[in-house]
């Protein structure tokens, strides 16, 4: 079984479904891949009505992870800003 399927494979996937009106078991057996994954590439293709990756699947980059890390502070430190500040009136 493939770990991962090329583009090709994903597009070979979705004509023999569409085209030639092939199940799930018969493409699985051709592609050498398991049916869930056929299954899956046929959703996918279903859904947004193309057979190559979603965006935002895998790992994000690092500087992305950076920004996101740092807008989590500035968040946490605006939030405790406006505690203090609200305190500071009840008192």
């Amino acid at each position: 079984m493939n770990s991962h399927l090329s583009s090709g494979d994903r597009w070979r996937i979705i004509s023999l479904s569409l085209d030639q009106g092939a199940t799930l078991n018969q493409i699985a057996a051709v592609i050498n891949c398991s049916r869930a994954t056929v299954f899956n590439i046929l959703q996918l293709f279903h859904e947004t009505n193309n057979g190559t990756l979603r965006q935002g699947r895998g790992r994000t980059l690092l500087n992305n992870r950076r920004r996101i890390q740092d807008n989590i502070k500035m968040i946490i430190e605006k939030k405790t800003v406006k505690k203090c500040r609200f305190l500071a009136l009840v008192d």
